[in-house]
């Protein structure tokens, strides 16, 4: 199975953060512009075999980082 979305880029105008001891209080506010450019980020199951143990791999631009090796 394969899932993929596309995300929008934003440009931030403004940013606050609305601390407070209730999780359900706590938050933020902000304001900025959308704009068409942003990327397409996929997901995808690799079925294994024997029981294998399952990896994740992450790719950027379908190369692997290096630093996740």
């Amino acid at each position: 199975m394969k899932v993929s979305i596309f995300v929008p880029s934003h440009i931030t105008g403004f940013f606050s953060i609305k601390e407070d001891e209730n999780p359900l209080k706590k938050g933020s506010c902000g304001a900025g512009v959308l704009i068409d450019s942003g990327v397409k980020t996929s997901i995808q199951t690799i079925k294994k075999e024997n029981n294998e143990i399952h990896q994740i791999q992450i790719r950027i631009n379908g190369k692997k980082d290096p630093k996740m090796s």
